[in-house]
C-alpha cells in the first residue's frame, strides 16, 4: 500500500473516531444536540456590549510561557466586599492597592516568595495573603495603608527543606461572614524511593489573627489545595488527592468537614474512583452553599457531586468521560464548582494525556473547557463550550464570569478574554476579549476585573501582556 493511500485510511479512520466521540458526548448528554447552539466556542459567542474598558494597569515583566509548560502564569486578582477597591497579587511577589479608576493607592513587596493566594476580609479592612516560600507564611495587611498587622509562618507546622526546595505554600484564602478567615497550606517532597510525602494543614485566624488548626494536633498527609467554610463560620471543609506513591495515607477519604468553631471533625466521605483511575482526586472544591446546606465538588476525573451538610452524596454527574485513544486515556479534567442561588455551576479544562500531563493528545476532548449548569435535583439545565481553558469562576449575584486562557490543543489565541453569564439562562451577557490569556478574575455587580498574562506561540510571538483590566457595566 503507497503512502498515500494510508494517508487516505488513516483520515478516514480518524474522521470515524471523531464522529464516535461527538455522538458519545451527545449520549451522557441528551441536553448537548448541537442544534441547540449552547457548544459554540467562546469567539463565535456574540459581544453584547453590556461592559466597557474603563482602566488598564501594567503589572511589570513576568516569565513567559507556552503551550508546552504546566499551568498557568500565576496572579490573583480580589475586588474588596464593599466595591471600592482592587488589590493584585503578582508573580513579582507584589500586593498592588488600586481603585476602580485604575489609579494605583500603594504597592509593597511582601517578602522573598511568590504570592500564592489572596482574598479581602468581609469588613474590606484586611488583606490576607498567602506566599510560597522558605516560611509559607499567611500575611495580614490593612488595607488602607498596606501595614502589616499579623504574620503567621506555616513551616512551624510543615517543615522545610531547602536542599530539595521542598517549601510551604499557602494553596488558597477564603473569609467567612463571622470576621474570620481560613487557609490552606501545603508542602510535598518526593524521596529518591519514588515515594511522595505530603504535609498539608487547615488554618483558622479570627480579626485578632489568633489562630485555630485544622486538625488541631497533627498534619494532613495527602495533597490539600483548597477549603471552603459557610457563611456562619460553622463548618470548614476540604478535599484531598494523591497523585503518587507513597507510605500508607492516614486521610484515605475525599471530603473532610470540621465544626469551625472547635475544631472537631464532624465527618468525611470517600468517593469511589473511575476507570481508569484508581483514585479519586479534587483539587479544587468542596463549596460550600451560603446557607450551608450543600457542598458541590468536581474531581479530576470529570465528575460533579453535591452533597448535604451531613455528608451524604445527594447526585453525581459525568461532566467528561475518559477515552482510550491510540492506547492512551485522555479526558478533559474536571476544575472548578460555584453556587449560584439554587444553581450550581462546574467548569472542565484542557484534554490531558492521563499517562503525562504534558503530552499532547491526538483530539480534543468533546467536553473539554466546558461550563455546566445544574440544578439542586441534578438536572442540567446548560452547558457552554468556551474554547479555551476556564482559569476561574467567580459570581456576583445571578452573573457568572469566567476567565478563559490558553487551549493548549487547538492553540487558538481568538478563544482568550472574559465571558459574562446570566442564570439560571446561562444566556451570554458580554464577552470581553483580551489578547494573551485570561489568567484570573474578580467581579460584582458593577464591574469586572480580569487579569492578562502574554504567552509565547510555537512560532516564537509573544502575544498579550501581564497586566489588569477594569471594565464597568454600562446597561
Amino acid at each position: 500500500m503507497n503512502t498515500r493511500n494510508q494517508k487516505i485510511i488513516t483520515g478516514a479512520l480518524f474522521t470515524v473516531f471523531l464522529c464516535s466521540l461527538a455522538l458519545l458526548a451527545v449520549h451522557i448528554f441528551p441536553e448537548l444536540q448541537p442544534a441547540d447552539g449552547l457548544s459554540a466556542p467562546m469567539k463565535s459567542l456574540s459581544q453584547a456590549g453590556r461592559y466597557e474598558k474603563i482602566a488598564e494597569i501594567p503589572l511589570g515583566k513576568v516569565e513567559i510561557r507556552g503551550y508546552k509548560q504546566m499551568g498557568s502564569t500565576p496572579g490573583l486578582v480580589r475586588l474588596s466586599p464593599d466595591g471600592s477597591r482592587i488589590v493584585v497579587g503578582s508573580e513579582s511577589g507584589e500586593v498592588l492597592l488600586i481603585n476602580l479608576k485604575g489609579s494605583l493607592l500603594w504597592r509593597r513587596k511582601i517578602g522573598m516568595g511568590k504570592i500564592s493566594a489572596l482574598e479581602f476580609s468581609r469588613d474590606s479592612r484586611s488583606i490576607i495573603v498567602g506566599e510560597n516560600s522558605q516560611q509559607g507564611a499567611i500575611i495580614c495587611l490593612e488595607t488602607a495603608t498596606g501595614t502589616e498587622r499579623w504574620r503567621k509562618a506555616s513551616v512551624v507546622e510543615l517543615g522545610v527543606d531547602i536542599r530539595q526546595r521542598t517549601f510551604p505554600g499557602i494553596m488558597s484564602i477564603h473569609a467567612d461572614g463571622a470576621g474570620n478567615v481560613y487557609a490552606v497550606a501545603l508542602r510535598s517532597i518526593r524521596r529518591p524511593s519514588g515515594k511522595t510525602y505530603y504535609f498539608a494543614r487547615v488554618y483558622k485566624f479570627d480579626s485578632q489573627g489568633a489562630m485555630t488548626l485544622f486538625p488541631r494536633d497533627h498534619n494532613i498527609d495527602v495533597w490539600v489545595s483548597w477549603c471552603d467554610v459557610d457563611e456562619a463560620g460553622d463548618t470548614v471543609a476540604f478535599a484531598t488527592s494523591d497523585y503518587t506513591p507513597g507510605p500508607e495515607r492516614k486521610f484515605k477519604d475525599n471530603i473532610y468537614a470540621y465544626d469551625a468553631r472547635t475544631g472537631e471533625l464532624r465527618w468525611s466521605r470517600g468517593l469511589a474512583p473511575v476507570a481508569p483511575y484508581d483514585r479519586t482526586n479534587m483539587r479544587f472544591g468542596p463549596e460550600i452553599s451560603a446557607d450551608g446546606k450543600f457542598l458541590g465538588g468536581v474531581s479530576a476525573d470529570g465528575r460533579a457531586f453535591l452533597l448535604d451538610s451531613e455528608g451524604k452524596v445527594l447526585w453525581s454527574r459525568t461532566l467528561s468521560a475518559p477515552q482510550l485513544i491510540q492506547g492512551v486515556y485522555v479526558n478533559a479534567t474536571g476544575l472548578h464548582v460555584r453556587h449560584i442561588g439554587e444553581y450550581v455551576a462546574f467548569s472542565t479544562g484542557n484534554t490531558y494525556n492521563r499517562a503525562n500531563w504534558q503530552l499532547s493528545t491526538p483530539v480534543e476532548h468533546p467536553q473539554s473547557n466546558s461550563v455546566f449548569l445544574f440544578d439542586r435535583d441534578g438536572i442540567i439545565r446548560k452547558r457552554r463550550k468556551l474554547g479555551g481553558m476556564a482559569e476561574e469562576l467567580q459570581v456576583a449575584g445571578n452573573y457568572l464570569a469566567v476567565a478563559v486562557g490558553r487551549n493548549i490543543r487547538t492553540k487558538d489565541p481568538g478563544v482568550h478574554g472574559m465571558v459574562v453569564f446570566s442564570t439560571p439562562e446561562m444566556e451570554v451577557l458580554d464577552v470581553l476579549r483580551t489578547e494573551g490569556p485570561c489568567v484570573a478574575v474578580a467581579v460584582n455587580e458593577t464591574h469586572i476585573v480580569g487579569m492578562e498574562a502574554p504567552l509565547q506561540m510555537d512560532s516564537g510571538e509573544v502575544i498579550g501582556s501581564y497586566l489588569i483590566h477594569v471594565w464597568k457595566k454600562t446597561r
